[in-house]
Formats: C-alpha cells, sequence, structure tokens
C-alpha cells in the first residue's frame, strides 16, 4: 500500500507532465479541455462526492483536525464553483488581442483594433472545407454589413421625428457610430492577409498549394497589417470608405451631400 507521500509524489509528477504537455498545446485546445473538464466535473458529481465523503471518512479516523476538513470537503455548490471556475479561465480573453495590440496603437496614434480568441470551426465535418471556410470568413463582413444598414435605418428614421431633442441627439449619435465602426470593421477584415477575413477567403480562391503557402503568414499577418497601419500604408483603403459614410450620413439626415 502506497503512502501518503509517495502518493503526493506520484501526483506531483502527473500533474508536471500534464503541464508540459499543456504549454505546447494551441489556445483553443487548452480551452477545450478546460471546458471537457467542467463538462465532466458536472456530470460525475455524484460520484465526486462519494468519493470525497470516503475519504473525509478515512481523514477523520486519521486525526486530521476540523480546519483541514472544512477545506477538504466537498458538497455540489463548491462541484459547481469548481467547473465554473475551469469556464472562466477558458473564457479570459487574449492578452494580446485585448491589451498589447490596443496599447501599441494608441501609442503610436493608430486606429483603435483588437480581438477576443478565435472561434474554433470544425472543418473536418463538412463536406467542403475550402468553400465552408470562405463562407463562415465572409459571414463577419456580412454581419457588419447587416448592422450598418440597420443604423442607417435608425439614422434615417430619427432624423424625421420631432421628439425630445437631447435623446433624438443622443440615438443620432449612437447611430452615426454604429455606421462608422460596422463599415470600417468590414473593409479592414476584408483586407486580403491571414488571419484576417479577407486573407482566409483569398486562400480559399488560390489553388490549395498557394492558399496553404499563404496560411502560413497567419501567426505573423496581423503584425503586418499593424505594421501597414502605424506608417499609414492603409489610408487608400480607409479613406474612400470615410468619405462615403460621410456622404451616406449627410443624406441620412437631410443635408447635401
Amino acid at each position: 500500500m502506497m503512502t501518503v507521500a509517495e502518493i503526493m509524489e506520484r501526483m506531483g509528477r502527473a500533474a508536471r507532465a500534464a503541464a508540459q504537455v499543456l504549454e505546447a498545446c494551441a489556445p483553443e485546445q487548452k480551452n477545450r479541455a478546460l471546458r471537457a473538464a467542467a463538462a465532466c466535473l458536472r456530470a460525475r458529481s455524484g460520484p465526486v462526492l462519494t468519493a470525497n465523503e470516503r475519504d473525509m471518512g478515512t481523514a477523520r479516523e486519521r486525526g486530521l483536525s476540523k480546519a483541514m476538513l472544512d477545506r477538504l470537503a466537498l458538497n455540489d455548490e463548491r462541484v459547481q464553483a469548481m467547473a465554473r471556475g475551469l469556464e472562466d479561465i477558458a473564457g479570459l480573453a487574449d492578452p494580446i488581442g485585448t491589451v498589447l495590440v490596443p496599447g501599441i496603437l494608441l501609442a503610436i496614434g493608430g486606429p483603435l483594433i483588437g480581438w477576443a480568441k478565435p472561434v474554433p470551426v470544425a472543418t473536418r465535418v463538412l463536406r467542403n472545407p475550402r468553400v465552408a471556410m470562405m463562407m463562415v470568413a465572409l459571414a463577419g463582413p456580412a454581419a457588419n454589413l447587416v448592422m450598418a444598414i440597420f443604423w442607417c435605418a435608425v439614422l434615417g428614421a430619427i432624423a424625421r421625428i420631432d421628439g425630445n431633442e437631447t435623446l433624438v441627439g443622443w440615438i443620432a449619435l449612437m447611430a452615426q457610430a454604429g455606421i462608422v465602426i460596422n463599415v470600417v470593421l468590414a473593409v479592414f477584415n476584408l483586407l486580403p492577409i491571414p488571419p484576417l477575413d479577407g486573407g482566409r477567403v483569398l486562400a480559399g480562391l488560390l489553388p490549395p498549394q498557394w492558399g496553404a503557402r499563404l496560411e502560413k503568414i497567419e501567426p505573423v499577418g496581423l503584425f503586418v497589417v499593424l505594421g501597414f497601419s502605424a506608417f499609414g500604408l492603409l489610408g487608400w483603403l480607409f479613406e474612400p470608405a470615410y468619405r462615403m459614410i460621410g456622404r451616406v450620413i449627410n443624406v441620412l439626415v437631410g443635408s447635401q451631400a
């Protein structure tokens, strides 16, 4: 029979080995593992609590203090809290996309751009992965354009309503911001550089061999885009978009375009 010290040593070695495996995994794999562990905890809470009660009986027999017993005791609430904790860790934002890159852009006076963790797509279950990935990539810019159209409708309607001046002005400003943000995001994401949506579309349009080569620049693609932005090389793309947005807003509020 193993001693407590031997059991703890074995568990420590297993934990170190697991940590090394996790360190080599991609963020998506780590998040899937965390969510799977949370689901397993919830699904097997009954056996977990039964095993904990058995361990607690052994601990009492060996004379552990009440304070230690309280720390080791589990109940359904604690098991659920452990599962939620694992899910919260998996749901943490990408520190590069939410802190580092926006901070650099603010420092150099560039446009404020960031991103969250990418949503994994199970391409192996798709009938035509290349076409399907193009459709998935186009869904983002399409959603931005739909939202921009929605805010255009809101702005056009609110500009013709006689009401509380403060409220009408606030909604009009919000609608204008919605138009600008969504159109700019759609245009930006259509840049043909992976991992932007336009890059994924271009990779799907190219022959498979060339598409695979294009996808290899994905790890540095955003930094290439940030470099273009820092040196003002994206003006040719955004200036026409801003002019078009200005004309549309002027028409919607009833001014001369």
